[in-house]
């Protein structure tokens, strides 16, 4: 690693081959357009710093995954303008230990054909991820992939008329269980 932490970029495109890792730097980022996962593993790192990932476009997961990781008690924030589309073979989640819930908020649809998991327990080591929409348009939640929610809140502002619709089969919460 040189040490130099980028943390403005116009599109950000992970295509890693296998199991290989990238992590984000520890700094606040900004995405003026998409992440797209090609293949590979892009993460957080679990340091001692609170991070926000603003991108004004969308997440694309085609293969591979995004792993939003913590064991400290420092936010960890996802602000997408966009979408979420996580496509068959990918998979976004959350792993590590931390009693803090950390932030998606989507401002369009998330769409699973894969797997879309936000809540992770291992023994004593919990982590999990609140995922809010967020906007004045309908949003949608549909795919055919695993859904699973920790918490699940719909801020549409104070118009009736934009709504969240749920049309995956698969959607799940942690505290189903």
């Amino acid at each position: 690693e040189s040490g130099l932490k980028l943390s403005n970029y116009c599109n950000l495109v992970i295509s890693r081959q296998g199991n290989s890792i990238r992590f984000l730097p520890e700094c606040d980022i900004v995405v003026y357009k998409n992440i797209t996962i090609n293949g590979g593993n892009l993460r957080t790192r679990s340091t001692n710093y609170p991070q926000r990932v603003m991108v004004n476009g969308d997440i694309i997961i085609n293969n591979g995954s995004l792993e939003l990781r913590s064991i400290n008690q420092f936010l960890k924030s996802f602000i997408i303008n966009g979408s979420i589309n996580v496509e068959y073979g990918g998979i976004l989640k959350t792993t590590g230990n931390s009693s803090i819930a950390h932030q998606i908020m989507i401002g369009g649809d998330l769409n699973v054909n894969g797997e879309y998991n936000t809540y992770f327990r291992d023994g004593n080591d919990i982590c999990k991820v609140t995922t809010t929409f967020f906007g004045t348009d309908t949003s949608r939640i549909t795919g055919t992939g695993t859904v699973r929610f920790y918490t699940l809140t719909c801020d549409k502002g104070t118009d009736a008329s934009a709504m969240l619709i749920a049309q995956n089969p698969h959607l799940s919460s942690a505290h189903d269980e």
